[in-house]
């Protein structure tokens, strides 16, 4: 893992704020993790300050992602299921509405100090 964040940041990469589920967040800092999936998303690469959900949130990690894979949930699932070891059904049923959906490759990942909820909610109303 870098050790500072400019070691990681793009000033030409379009940053987002991006929010993701505390056992994903884990899976992703462990290394586990290298792709995201989501059913609609920005179409180029990009880096993201990434909240993690729930109780005690925060923002914690600053990842840098590619351009994501555009597909129908046939390939979608059979790509998650031979890059991360994913369950290709549960794949497959989370884009199969659309049949269409997002891989993003997470290509470089920074932790930092958890800035919390609630310091965010009072110093940015």
């Amino acid at each position: 893992m870098p050790k500072k964040i400019c070691d990681v940041y793009d000033p030409l990469l379009p940053t987002l704020l991006i929010s993701i589920h505390k056992i994903y967040v884990k899976q992703i800092l462990s290394g586990k993790k290298v792709i995201e999936y989501r059913k609609k998303f920005f179409n180029d690469p990009f880096q993201a300050f990434v909240y993690t959900t729930g109780k005690n949130g925060g923002i914690e990690m600053f990842v840098k992602c590619d351009a994501p894979i555009i597909d129908n949930a046939h390939k979608l699932a059979t790509i998650g299921e031979t890059i991360q070891h994913d369950n290709y059904g549960d794949i497959f049923d989370y884009f199969k509405e659309k049949n269409t959906g997002y891989i993003i490759p997470i290509i470089e990942v920074y932790q930092f100090k958890k800035v919390d909820l609630q310091y965010l909610r009072t110093e940015l109303p």
